[in-house]
This record gives structure tokens, C-alpha cells and sequence, in this order.
């Protein structure tokens, strides 16, 4: 994992691709995948925004709690493959 600062988390351009990498290989259970748009310019090395629209975020997306969740299986995935 890139180096982590809590002030700065972004200044790490790795970590800032890895984040915008899993948000956009995301699949909502209802969505799909949902293009990356910046809401109010460009990641920043403290911040970032995203625009995503309206999202309705289901319980088969967040099943089975932190560890099985949708939302973790990206990282579940990438750790298998090291």
C-alpha cells in the first residue's frame, strides 16, 4: 500500500489512482458502473469530489457487513492476486 498521510492522503498520486480506480469499477447493484465526474474541479491533495447523480445504495450492495460487502469485494479481489 502507498505511504498514508491523514493530513495530505491524496499528495500520494498512487493512492489517489488506486481510490478513483476501485470508485470506478464499482457495480451498484441497480447502476451498473457510474462514469467518474468531478463535482467542483479536480482531485486536490487533501480532497475530492464526486458527482454520481442520484445513487440508491441497496441492501445487496452492502450485505454481510464491512467485510462482505459490494463495496470491499474490489479489495478482496486485488489482495488474491499479490
Amino acid at each position: 500500500m502507498p505511504d498514508f498521510d491523514p493530513l495530505e492522503p491524496f499528495e500520494n498520486k498512487e493512492l489517489l489512482r488506486n481510490v478513483l480506480d476501485r470508485l470506478e469499477q464499482f457495480e451498484y447493484k441497480l447502476y451498473g458502473r457510474i462514469p467518474l465526474k468531478f463535482h467542483r474541479g479536480e482531485p486536490t491533495r487533501y480532497e475530492f469530489d464526486l458527482n454520481l447523480g442520484v445513487v440508491h445504495i441497496t441492501e445487496q450492495d452492502c450485505q454481510g457487513g464491512p467485510e462482505r460487502s459490494r463495496f470491499s469485494e474490489g479489495a478482496r479481489r486485488d489482495r488474491l492476486r499479490t
